[in-house]
C-alpha cells in the first residue's frame, strides 16, 4: 500500500524557521518533523519534511532550481511505498522502488524491471529566469528505459539528448546523440564574465 503526500508551499502559509528539540537533540530549519526517535528539518523555505513508517524524510530542491524559479518554484511532493519515501517532482513507484526527479523540469519513467528519473543539467537553468524548460520524456525499449530530449530507440539500443537543442539519430543498430554546448550566459542573456555571475553552475566565458 502506498500513499502520495503533496505538500503545497502556499504563499499564504510560508514556512517559518524554527528549532525542534526531541529526545534531547535539537534540529533547526523549516517544516521540522519528529517520529520514532528520528527528527529532521528542511534547510530551505522550499524544502519539505514528511513522516512515515517511523522515519523522517527531509528534502530540499537543488540550489540552481531555487535560483531559477525563485518565488515561482512549483510545489514538490513526497511518495511513500513499502516504508520507503522519496521527495521531489513527478514521483513514481514501481516494483517496490520509489524515485523522484529533483527539479520540476525532470521526468521519471519505468520499464517492466527498471525505474529511472532524469533531470536537466544545472547549466540549462542559466538563460531565462523563472521559465520552465521544454518538457523531456522517457522511452522504453527492450526492457530498458531512457529519459531526456529527442529520444530514439532501435534494435535494443536507446538514447536521449541532454539538452532541448540536442538530437538523436538511430541508424545501423545504434543510437547516437549530440548536444551543442550550452552558451556562456548571465542574467537576462548577457555575456557571462568570470567572477561576475554568482551562479557557479553557469557556463562562463574564459578569462583572457
Amino acid at each position: 500500500m502506498w500513499s502520495l503526500v503533496t505538500l503545497i508551499l502556499a504563499l499564504a502559509d510560508p514556512a517559518q524557521y524554527r528549532c525542534l528539540t526531541y529526545n534531547g537533540h535539537t534540529e533547526c530549519g523549516y517544516r521540522c518533523e519528529a517520529t520514532g526517535g528520528e527528527m529532521g528539518c528542511a534547510q530551505t523555505v522550499q524544502g519539505l519534511c514528511v513522516t512515515g513508517s517511523g522515519h523522517v524524510t527531509c528534502w530540499d530542491p537543488p540550489e540552481w532550481v531555487r535560483a531559477h524559479y525563485r518565488e515561482r518554484l512549483p510545489p514538490a511532493e513526497c511518495l511513500t511505498r513499502d516504508g520507503v519515501t522519496a521527495c521531489g517532482y513527478h514521483c513514481r513507484a514501481h516494483n517496490g522502488e520509489v524515485a523522484c526527479a529533483q527539479s520540476p523540469d525532470g521526468v521519471c519513467g519505468n520499464s517492466a524491471g527498471d525505474l529511472a528519473c532524469w533531470d536537466p543539467s544545472p547549466g540549462l537553468y542559466c538563460v531565462e529566469i523563472a521559465r520552465a524548460l521544454p518538457r523531456p520524456r522517457c522511452i522504453v525499449h527492450d526492457g530498458k528505459v531512457a529519459c531526456g530530449y529527442a529520444c530514439e530507440a532501435r534494435n535494443g539500443a536507446l538514447g536521449c539528448a541532454a539538452t532541448p537543442a540536442g538530437r538523436c539519430l538511430a541508424e545501423k543498430g545504434e543510437v547516437r546523440c549530440f548536444d551543442p554546448p550550452i552558451p556562456p550566459t548571465c542574467e537576462e542573456g548577457k555575456p557571462c564574465l568570470a567572477g561576475v555571475d554568482p551562479r557557479p553552475w553557469c557556463p562562463r566565458v574564459p578569462e583572457r
